[in-house]
């Protein structure tokens, strides 16, 4: 059926295509579901660590199928996606086909030296993973054609690593390494598709010592250019061209999509637009987004880049201070840079330092005493 229509796409769990879909950036003529393929499912030892992994293989299987055991990095990436319900559904083949830079298993297969067989109208191929993957959305398997298995190497030496966005959020770069017979290295979510670090590869060489892969390891990332990320570090630069009369609040919800940073009154007053310009507090409702040229903003989402809370954002849990949480980013942002200035603050010196910030709830006493608390 797929070679038969120019307009039909393969449904594999759909966690991917049927939100596509949603949003109108897809919408194929005919959907071929291959829930009932159970061919296309499994995972199948071949000695020595090698596998052969049935394109239908959800993450969940990963996860728990004891012949997956052979190369437990797999159940462990696996793990790292989303949520229960998405790892019940989602596939290993639909993960790699759909090749969105963010995605773990591209780099990890390229790293394990993964191959895939495609299957067409009357013909199969084998792709090595360092040719399948060809750009954003776009793969080695084309119109008409189905990724039916991804056979990994003999092998057991492989290593995962993700910044995320939150505990176990969208990547913002993965790294995978595998050493068997030799390293390769694989880096995810800086360009279109997984880039292999081969220049550290030689530098390696087969010492895998600590030290020898730090040393390896060191320029690789002047060797990168990843595209512009509004998830990156609170020190990354971006530029833009901004309308003149453009306020910063307004840029960094609706263009950077940081929209902790809350637009309560616009006049000025409630200090939910809190943030640090240049390290000074600042409400971004009363600056232009042309004022922020050649200046360093922290917003809420830098106070905490690794995902675990602050002993401040702790404080505020531990004392109920976020009431509806409107006023909280605002209110955050103020107390750090109180205790930025002043580790030790009074409660007078607390109340005085978030007197621009207005709590709608009136919580003002819970407010105070986690401010107090963090200050401990």
């Amino acid at each position: 059926m797929l070679s038969e229509h120019d307009g039909a796409r393969p449904l594999a769990g759909g966690q991917t295509l049927v939100n596509v879909m949603k949003a109108r950036a897809a919408s194929p003529d005919i959907l071929v579901d291959l829930q009932d393929l159970g061919d296309l499912r499994g995972i199948t030892e071949t000695g020595q660590g090698g596998l052969e992994i049935g394109a239908m293989t959800t993450y969940a299987q990963l996860m728990t199928d004891e012949a997956a055991g052979a190369r437990t990095i797999l159940g462990e990436v696996a793990g790292m996606i989303a949520d229960v319900q998405v790892r019940n559904r989602g596939t290993i083949g639909g993960n790699v086909c759909s090749n969105d830079p963010t995605n773990h298993f591209p780099p990890l297969l390229v790293a394990m030296d993964a191959s895939f067989t495609i299957v067409g109208s009357g013909t199969e191929r084998t792709v090595p993973a360092d040719e399948f993957f060809l750009g954003v959305y776009m793969t080695a398997a084309g119109p008409g054609e189905l990724l039916t298995k991804i056979t990994i190497p003999p092998g057991g030496q492989d290593g995962f690593a993700a910044v995320t966005i939150g505990k176990d959020g969208t990547g913002i770069v993965t790294a995978a390494a595998s050493l068997n017979g030799g390293a390769r290295v694989a880096i995810g979510c800086v360009a279109a598709t997984p880039v292999r670090a081969t220049a550290m590869e030689q530098r390696i060489g087969g010492d895998f010592s600590d030290d020898n892969v730090r040393a390896a390891a060191e320029g690789l990332g002047n060797t990168l250019d990843p595209p512009g990320d509004v998830h990156a570090s609170a020190e990354q630069e971006i530029e833009y061209d901004v309308d003149a009369r453009r306020l910063l609040v307004h840029f960094l919800r609706d263009d950077l999509d940081l929209t902790g940073t809350h637009v309560g009154c616009d006049t000025g007053n409630c200090g939910a637009c809190s943030i640090l310009y240049n390290g000074v507090l600042a409400k971004s409702c009363m600056l232009l987004a042309i004022q922020a040229d050649g200046a360093a903003i922290e917003t809420i989402e830098g106070v905490s880049p690794n995902g675990e809370l602050t002993p401040l954002q702790q404080a505020f849990s531990d004392h109920h201070a976020l009431q509806c949480g409107y006023c909280t980013p605002g209110m955050l942002m103020s107390a750090k840079y109180l205790l930025e200035q002043n580790p030790n603050p009074s409660d007078e010196e607390i109340r005085k330092a978030i007197q621009g910030n207005i709590c709608r709830c009136t919580g003002y006493v819970n407010i105070v005493a986690a401010i107090r608390a963090a200050a401990k």
